[in-house]
């Protein structure tokens, strides 16, 4: 037995001694919280659940300092407010009823509520006989409901989302995608990439005047291949997840690159300040750029993680918090690591995109 499956053993509830012996024990009723809910209508409202039958929700509701009992039709919530309700309904304990929640939260796309699941199922189903089955279950979940959300955000055109979640799946659980999968989900986000290359350029065409656009094109196309060198670093490193070391190397190489293209297209602005379409282009290009070194990094702050390199990944997320100061996801994973660090607590079960409260990964150990 390893050390850290012996620490997690201690945390084991220990059954009383007349539940050893086989005597009958009677169970307390599970505590009630009260709920904070919101109305699909946007109005919010606090009380205890008092039952759930039949598609009916029957609140003690706290007015103005005082209780009313009020009913209403479980429809009647907002997605997220169904969920609690259903959870606070079934109090739940086993793997399975913690999976059962992490199911419905897909369903309703409640990310944050996935991961606070899945990561309860998994804790549930340690010491199981069928723990290792358990698991397997849980990452089949996972890959699908991040496959499921690459494809939608790739619909959407939405490029952060899209990337983001091709992260998760393939530093996180790739043994559920083949070489091939992984690829044809790679080659569905790059589309969107090249889109949005596209239209930037095109957009820099129409905006900046001519006559000055023929003059700075030598640099302009010298910036565009540092751009896509960067680009082509970042994409190398995100399609081999089992090689830590060669991609972890190719996101430094991709945010070397950045920088540097970056360092030459504000020489470039410096040396003509007065054209207002070349330095709205110029922002657009720095966007992209910022936006995909923050990528880059994130990425190889999971792949140190998932090789429980602790050190390394927490040293990635204080670069990012170096360029972006509030990225609300770097100093989330950041306070995850640390915790990992100093406890048995597995890291490894949120799936945030920048600001979302989103839980990431599942990868367990």
């Amino acid at each position: 037995m390893t050390v850290r499956a012996a620490l997690w053993l201690t945390l084991l509830p220990v059954p009383s001694l007349a539940a050893q012996e086989g005597e009958s024990v009677e169970r307390a009723e599970p505590t009630r919280r009260a709920l904070s809910l919101r109305l699909s209508d946007g109005s919010r409202l606090r009380g205890d659940l008092l039952s759930l039958e039949d598609g009916k929700v029957k609140l003690r509701e706290y007015v103005l300092g005082g209780q009313m009992t009020s009913t209403f039709e479980l429809d009647e919530f907002d997605p997220r407010s169904q969920w609690r309700i259903r959870r606070e309904e079934m109090q739940p304990e086993t793997f399975e009823q913690h999976f059962e929640l992490a199911k419905l939260a897909s369903a309703s796309d409640l990310l944050t509520e996935i991961g606070s699941s899945a990561e309860k199922a998994a804790k549930a189903a340690r010491g199981r006989e069928d723990e290792a089955e358990r698991i397997a279950e849980l990452h089949t979940f996972a890959a699908d409901s991040l496959e499921e959300r690459i494809r939608r955000a790739s619909e959407d055109l939405n490029l952060k989302e899209a990337r983001h979640f091709l992260r998760l799946l393939n530093t996180h659980v790739p043994e559920q995608r083949t070489d091939e999968q992984r690829e044809e989900l790679a080659q569905l986000v790059d589309s969107i990439a090249d889109r949005k290359r596209e239209a930037r350029r095109s957009a820099r065409q129409k905006r900046v005047d001519s006559r000055l656009l023929e003059r700075l094109e030598k640099r302009l196309e010298a910036i565009d291949r540092l751009v896509d060198r960067g680009d082509a670093y970042y994409r190398e490193a995100l399609r081999k997840p089992n090689n830590t070391a060669q991609s972890s190397t190719r996101c430094e190489q991709a945010i070397n690159t950045y920088i540097r293209a970056h360092k030459e297209l504000q020489a470039l602005l410096e040396k003509n300040p007065g054209d207002s379409g070349l330095a709205r282009s110029a922002t657009d290009t720095a966007r992209h750029m910022h936006d995909n070194g923050l990528a880059a990094a994130m990425l190889a702050a999971n792949l140190r993680a998932t090789q429980g390199d602790y050190n390394g990944a927490i040293d990635w997320t204080d670069r990012i918090l170096e360029f972006d100061p509030d990225n609300e996801e770097a100093k989330a994973l950041g306070r995850e690591l640390r915790q990992a660090k100093s406890s048995v607590t597995p890291w490894g079960w949120r799936w945030g995109v920048g600001g979302i409260a989103l839980r990431e990964g599942l990868r367990t150990r």
